[in-house]
């Protein structure tokens, strides 16, 4: 999978250097993540009426110095993105997030209302952590055909046969991936690529 290059830029938080790359022309929109995950998931025309400003959030950035888990509460992440749009002199935005960063959009739209223009909510859901992980085992067992279950529990062999503890999230998106895609044999191991995410802040923002 590959896309044209934009420049990068950082944009400093606390011991946070978030970094982020402005694609297209149009309405300004914040899409929140990994400045390199998510420009790879949106297709060309849509750049022709969006500027979009792909964000990390501080679960894909290495810090300056050690952190807690206080450094990655709710009231940071969202306090990150209305500073990046003040700082980048953004008028109203469209907001833009998917799964669990969907849930983050919410949480910015309710505090910082004036803020946005659209907000834009991709594959949610109500709730985050081990309780939506219980009811999407559940409806994977009952609901899905029997080849989708076997890729899983081909994918399953395979990463325990791996040491993937130096990327141990990021090998389980991909394990899980007939969970996720619409096509069970695909990996999105690309879309992955070159993504630095934070150990102990993905715990901390996908599982608390």
């Amino acid at each position: 999978m590959t896309m044209a290059v934009y420049e990068v830029n950082t944009f400093q938080r606390d011991v946070f250097p978030l970094q982020y790359q402005a694609v297209g022309c149009g309405a300004p929109a914040i899409v929140i993540g990994s400045h390199q995950y998510y420009p790879k998931t949106f297709t060309q025309p849509l750049f022709e009426h969006l500027r979009c400003y792909f964000m990390d959030h501080r679960g894909f950035v290495l810090p300056d110095t050690p952190v807690t888990e206080a450094d990655f509460s709710l009231d940071k992440l969202l306090d990150d993105i209305e500073a990046f749009r003040v700082a980048l002199s953004l008028d109203r935005v469209i907001l833009i997030g998917h799964s669990i960063h969907a849930l983050i959009a919410l949480e910015y739209a309710k505090k910082f209302p004036a803020s946005l223009s659209h907000l834009v909510l991709i594959a949610s859901s109500p709730i985050a952590g081990n309780a939506l992980h219980a009811i999407a085992n559940q409806c994977f067992e009952e609901s899905v055909c029997k080849e989708r279950k076997q890729q899983l529990m081909h994918n399953i062999q395979i990463a325990n046969s791996e040491d993937a503890s130096e990327n141990a999230f990021i090998a389980r998106m991909i394990m899980l991936a007939p969970m996720i895609w619409y096509d069970y044999n695909f990996t999105g191991e690309a879309l992955w690529q070159d993504v630095y995410l934070h150990p102990f802040g993905a715990e901390v923002i996908w599982n608390k």
